[in-house]
């Protein structure tokens, strides 16, 4: 995803976040793991459904529970999901997922916000610029 944005996404004076800013806004938010996800329930305005163990060893079992969130970061979070590389839609539901202009060793940086891949902190993948994802601009320093 190139840092000066060549397709005209976002206005001037605004920049593709790197993921060093979403782990920013993250610890901001208090944070998050699949138990505690502050940020999580900060950043989203839509019901998180996660699938929970209830009860003990013998009479346990998955159920699933209604995870409360506020959005009172303003980030306004609605689920969303992604189109693959070659076209289809995947990934609605509880989940969202981010464009960074952040790079690894496996292709371009995505931090996924809400109970994607059972966790509800900020979670990384790493795709081809081929996918479609959400993108957030923040304000250039």
């Amino acid at each position: 995803f190139p840092s000066h944005d060549r397709g005209g996404l976002l206005p001037d004076g605004f920049r593709v976040p790197e993921f060093a800013d979403f782990n920013q806004l993250f610890d901001f938010l208090g944070g998050g793991t699949s138990t505690e996800g502050e940020a999580t329930k900060a950043l989203a305005t839509y019901k998180i459904f996660v699938e929970d163990w209830i009860g003990d060893e013998i009479d346990g079992g998955l159920e699933s529970v209604e995870i409360e969130t506020s959005g009172k970061s303003g980030f306004a979070a609605v689920p969303g999901g992604y189109v693959y590389d070659f076209g289809e839609t995947g990934g609605e539901g509880p989940c969202n997922y981010w464009w960074t202009n952040s790079r690894d060793e496996s292709g371009i940086v995505v931090v996924d916000i809400g109970y994607c891949s059972n966790d509800l902190g900020g979670g990384k993948g790493s795709f081809s610029a081929g996918f479609g994802f959400s993108i957030r601009g923040i304000k250039n320093d």
